[in-house]
């Protein structure tokens, strides 16, 4: 991919498997943008956010404060998730090492919700930072 694909990038809607090469694009602390490649450790795990369980794309790249909304694309350069948090250890400390991405299949299912004028799916960043 180079960046005349930009414009191009295509979604998947289907789940990565583990130890599928990703890349994580957004902008840590801030800074300006930032590429980090990784691999998928669980493409599918659910956790309770909000006191709602919920599915997300656990990948091992590291993600800071400001990447959250950013994309994660598999190897072909196809969108497969968006950043949306990251854990804290039992101390209460952000883990880096980990980032939780909204699958593209649920970002589109709720998108078509919206067109439909059906309810409006809240999303919510940097849910753990």
């Amino acid at each position: 991919m180079d960046s005349n694909d930009a414009e191009n990038i295509k979604i998947k809607e289907s789940f990565p498997k583990t130890g599928d090469k990703c890349y994580c694009y957004g902008n840590a602390n801030g800074l300006g943008i930032a590429f980090y490649e990784g691999t998928i450790s669980n493409p599918s795990i659910s956790l309770k956010v909000d006191g709602v369980v919920q599915t997300f794309i656990q990948s091992k790249n590291e993600i800071y404060p400001g990447c959250s909304g950013g994309c994660l694309l598999n190897s072909n350069g196809q969108l497969i998730g968006m950043l949306s948090f990251r854990t804290k250890d039992a101390n209460g400390i952000p883990v880096t090492d980990f980032a939780y991405s909204i699958p593209s299949s649920r970002i589109m299912s709720e998108l078509k919700n919206v067109k439909e004028g059906n309810k409006v799916w809240k999303i919510m960043f940097e849910q753990f930072l």
